[in-house]
């Protein structure tokens, strides 16, 4: 992207100039901050920080020129030339297809198209039978990039889903957010025949969710208002806006059975929901605490999995169970369940989606993708398995799922499988590959090993490694990734830019995949003072790498994002004779400061910990990365990168600790681009990530470089 920050302070500007209240602050050791910390909530935020406001200034003039400055050296101080950063993504090459960015809406399959050439992407389209069958003649709908070019500023759009085309399939709602700045992202109407923005058009600001039509002539919006508030509105052409409601944690989602579309109103007691009717009123009714529904109704029965244990007048329904529950039985205020899927202690549910034909779920098994068809017969629940001989990710979404038809499709992709595209006959629980994606050269070569660490409480701990039959038979260069964090199972992917930049080049690759997510069922996320676990986990894991004879503490290297990257650098701290390598991307670096994270402190406390309690905070205080950094001894400089605009995580996370090391003399790399977001944007990730493997390849590969 062009965009790029202002340079008008001198580069040697100091950083030691930036407060002189810092310069008088003496440094305290660990044993000194945990102890203060105990005492009082106050001593806990990381005091250097809190000496270095204008770094939380998102785009203030001093951080800015701060950022340029860093960025500058740390390109400097990296191998060059670095093939992306000179010459964008022609490294990686243009992808034909990728499941995850098609919709299928109307007979159509629209696709966002990213390359080297299009990095903010095109939206276009070909019909659904030639694209199953290999077809290569999409029709273009709209450049973003010339969008950009033409207005002047680099804007990123999401892949459009099913409910933002209209009913009558010419138009769709285009998000448009400046820079990936969410926080500025607007609605407009596109017309699909002319393929321009409708003059006068549909719009508003999309700040919160996806908006989706009522009617040819009115849409849906989720406004998120300044005092956390969310407006959920009716917006009509040519009419004063309708608003349905204002309140904390309310918002409005679309839900199908079959081709009736029901809507859903979810109150901010996160227990009730209003059914929308379509005179726009709403009808009240509400279901049992704990209960989440999953955006599904089939046979005139909503979906819900239970967050917790659940009894009616009948039997009991344990943690983690998915229920059907009648509407009718809902505005009547008599509630009863249907048990649809059991809880098991290995599985775990990712994705729900539903068609006329029935219900496909996408979860994870053991570590393993799974893919399980469920259909209502003569009053009963059937549920079965697809088989797939290949180990590996699965995913879906609404997008692939064609309303019309009822055709539904899931995507494969492993480590060493580019992603497959299969349809799913959920009568007879079978799928059949429709469409694949080209795979890299050299990709046979690549083997792919599941392996187990045992952690300090004897739990095994899967994880998989990657790499060249060679590579794997010596110790090499190894990258260890995880996350970990939030119950969110992190699926296998392929990764072009990975196999080209490193394994193809000698090294290896592993993912673990450690506790805190759910890859082996609800058992598996653990929170607050178990997060323990989490990093001992990981650690335990990159043990069993250099026991194994996979790699060396020299030679091995870690990476993480946002929460992950808070587990690297806590990984760091606790082992830095382990690992010579460490990047964090967007990371959360004061476990203290999550009012400087998109949910706020209150949303983060059932996950990390309530730092008003005495046990939480006393663990918070032991692991926080910032505040448990290692400022003596030799420890591997760590990369930070972050994005200006990213509303997730503030970037003032990278950079206090980046300026925290400055300010201690210690090395460090640092990159903050000025749009992306949280996930950095595809232009600037393939960027980043050739930095990264620059950083890796020359702190890694003992064969050329000495411990730095």
């Amino acid at each position: 992207m062009s965009a790029s920050y202002s340079r008008l302070a001198p580069a040697g500007l100091l950083l030691l100039a930036a407060s002189a209240a810092l310069n008088a602050q003496p440094r305290q050791g660990l044993n000194s901050f945990q102890s203060e910390c105990k005492q009082a909530l106050a001593n806990c935020a990381d005091a250097f920080a809190r000496g270095m406001p204008w770094l939380a200034d998102r785009r203030g003039q001093r951080a800015l020129d701060w950022i340029d400055r860093e960025n500058d050296r740390t390109i400097s101080l990296l191998p060059l030339p670095v093939p992306s950063v000179q010459r964008s993504n022609a490294v990686s090459g243009p992808l034909d297809f990728s499941p995850g960015t098609v919709t299928f809406s109307g007979g159509w399959a629209y696709q966002l198209f990213q390359d080297s050439t299009h990095p903010s992407g095109t939206l276009r389209r070909q019909r659904i039978s030639s694209f199953i069958t290999g077809g290569i003649n999409w029709e273009d709908l709209l450049d973003v990039d010339d969008l950009g070019r033409q207005s002047g500023r680099t804007f990123n759009i999401l892949s459009p889903s099913g409910e933002m085309f209209s009913p009558g399939h010419n138009r769709v709602l285009i998000i448009l957010a400046p820079g990936a700045d969410v926080a500025r992202a607007e609605v407009r109407e596109f017309d699909l025949v002319t393929k321009a923005f409708v003059p006068n058009g549909l719009s508003g600001p999309a700040n919160l969710g996806k908006p989706f039509w009522r009617d040819q002539n009115s849409i849906f919006l989720n406004i998120g208002n300044a005092d956390g508030t969310v407006t959920t509105v009716i917006r009509q052409r040519g009419r004063p806006d309708h608003i349905l409601a204002r309140a904390k944690g309310s918002a409005i989602y679309p839900a199908r059975d079959n081709l009736k579309r029901i809507l859903f109103h979810i109150g901010s007691d996160g227990e009730r929901v209003r059914i929308l009717n379509d005179n726009g009123t709403l009808s009240r009714t509400s279901f049992p605490s704990g209960w989440r529904f999953m955006g599904i109704v089939y046979q005139g029965r909503a979906i819900f999995q239970l967050d917790k244990p659940w009894r009616d007048k009948v039997r009991s329904f344990p943690s983690g169970s998915v229920v059907a529950a009648s509407l009718d039985l809902f505005h009547s205020g008599r509630i009863s369940a249907e048990l649809i899927v059991n809880p098991d202690a290995t599985k775990s549910i990712d994705r729900i989606v539903a068609s006329r034909n029935g219900i496909t779920i996408v979860g994870q098994e053991a570590g393993q993708g799974t893919v399980r068809t469920l259909s209502r017969v003569d009053g009963k629940w059937i549920l079965r398995r697809v088989p797939f001989p290949l180990f590996g990710s699965m995913d879906t979404h609404p997008g692939l799922v064609d309303i019309e038809t009822g055709r539904t499709f899931v995507e494969f992709q492993s480590f060493n499988v580019p992603p497959t595209l299969f349809e799913v006959d959920i009568r007879h629980a079978v799928a059949q590959v429709v469409r694949r994606q080209a795979a890299d050269k050299g990709l046979s070569e690549i083997i792919v090993e599941r392996r187990y660490a045992i952690s300090p409480d004897g739990t095994r701990i899967p994880y998989m490694v990657a790499g060249l039959r060679s590579t794997l038979t010596k110790q090499a260069p190894l990258i260890l990734e995880a996350y970990g964090a939030y119950g969110n199972s992190i699926p296998a992917l392929y990764d072009a830019q990975l196999l080209r930049s490193w394994i193809l080049k000698g090294g290896a690759y592993a993912f673990a995949q450690i506790r805190g997510g759910a890859e082996f069922g609800p058992s598996w996320h653990v929170t607050g003072l178990k997060r323990r676990h989490t990093y001992e986990d990981f650690i335990a894991v990159a043990q069993n790498l250099v026991s194994r004879s996979y790699t060396e503490p020299s030679m091995l290297g870690i990476r993480g994002h946002s929460a992950g990257g808070a587990l690297v650098l806590v990984a760091l701290n606790m082992r830095p004779d382990l690992f010579n390598a460490v990047v964090a991307e967007n990371p959360v670096t004061d476990l203290f400061r999550m009012d400087l994270t998109q949910t706020g402190d209150a949303g983060q406390r059932d996950e990390w910990g309530d730092p008003a309690n005495a046990a939480d905070r006393a663990f918070l205080a032991e692991t926080s990365p910032i505040q448990n950094m290692r400022l003596d001894g030799e420890t591997a400089p760590p990369f930070l990168l972050t994005s200006t605009t990213d509303f997730r995580v503030h970037p003032a996370m990278s950079r206090w600790y980046a300026a925290k090391l400055e300010h201690a003399g210690r090395p460090f790399f640092f990159h903050e681009d000025p749009e992306g977001g949280h996930e950095i944007g595809f232009a600037n990730y393939r960027k980043n990530r050739e930095l990264e493997y620059a950083y890796f390849w020359q702190r890694l590969d003992v064969s050329r470089n000495s411990k730095k």
